[in-house]
């Protein structure tokens, strides 16, 4: 939930989440800030090295754009070019 919805490591402690915490069935743990953010971290590294194996003896070029809507919003792109033997 936090990383699918991008929600600051802080949202376990807001009143909203212990309050619907509590009607959750008794087995549902809730853990620290810390403990999210160690969970993160572990998954951000899996998947770190899958892509650094993937990415492995390849031709890439990256490039980045930003942009700010009209909403005040920004944006990152990153495009990726594979650059094959053709």
């Amino acid at each position: 939930m936090i990383i699918l919805d991008e929600l600051p490591f802080n949202f376990i402690e807001n009143q909203g989440f212990k309050s619907f915490c509590k009607v959750m069935p008794p087995r549902f743990d809730v853990s620290s800030r810390l403990m999210i953010w160690r969970d993160c971290l572990k998954i951000y590294l899996v998947e770190k090295e899958k892509l650094k194996k993937a990415l492995k003896d390849q031709r890439l070029c990256l490039t980045t754009d930003t942009w700010t809507s009209i909403q005040n919003i920004n944006y990152m792109c990153l495009t990726a070019h594979w650059i094959d033997e053709g």
